[in-house]
């Protein structure tokens, strides 16, 4: 756990905060990263060039460079309560054997990219819409977002939920599940791109059906 407890002596001054306020983080929209809640409080902007880990079993995984985190887990982060956190992200019962490992494993490239706290402004956002790099750093998703739930607020790209009984958080998981449900080596970026594509022109049903699949 060595990179963590370098965090505060290290990797936070290593890279400093962006000056002004972010033109993504609006308090009321988004999830917390950690837990979920819909309650977030502050946001923390990501390294790019740090946003990169491998899991236990060497599957490479990328932060996106844009987080919302509720008021709980905020003060868990700064307390270095690591393993609160993990616990937090997995599952209940975690759903395979290293879950709660992966997690952790996460958390120290977290810390590595973080590029500190800022307090998130209200929301002014249409209702239901929201910045698309809050759920991923696949650049490719808002243009092919279907064109009547997309929208561009001040420089922010936003999207909003093609289907109305899905919050943004259930339909990333939807477009994600379907689009690698190969093995990762299989899926080429051209694929990703056209499942991805496939799947947000799918009728609300079809989403539900997939998604309650993968539960």
């Amino acid at each position: 756990m060595a990179e963590f407890e370098g965090r505060q002596t290290y990797f936070r001054p290593e890279v400093s905060p962006p000056d002004g306020p972010s033109p993504l983080g609006r308090r009321g929209y988004g999830s917390c990263t950690f837990c979920h809640s819909s309650d977030t409080v502050w946001q923390h902007d990501l390294n790019a060039s740090l946003c990169r880990f491998r899991t236990m079993f060497g599957k490479g995984k990328v932060w996106s460079t844009s987080h919302k985190v509720c008021d709980r887990c905020e003060h868990l982060y700064n307390a270095s309560e690591y393993a609160a956190l993990a616990r937090l992200q997995t599952t209940n019962p975690p759903s395979y054997d290293d879950e709660l490992a992966d997690h952790l494993i996460g958390l120290a490239a977290f810390c590595r990219a973080d590029r500190g706290p800022r307090e998130l402004e209200q929301p002014d956002f249409p209702p239901g819409f929201e910045p698309w790099e809050e759920y991923t750093g696949a650049d490719f998703v808002f243009g092919v977002w279907p064109e009547e739930r997309r929208a561009v607020v001040d420089g922010v790209e936003l999207v909003a939920s093609p289907w109305p009984s899905l919050d943004l958080t259930a339909v990333f998981r939807v477009l994600w599940t379907w689009a690698e449900r190969d093995k990762p080596d299989e899926v080429t970026a051209t694929l990703m791109i056209a499942r991805v594509a496939e799947v947000l022109a799918w009728p609300e049903t079809n989403a539900l059906s997939w998604l309650a699949e993968q539960r």
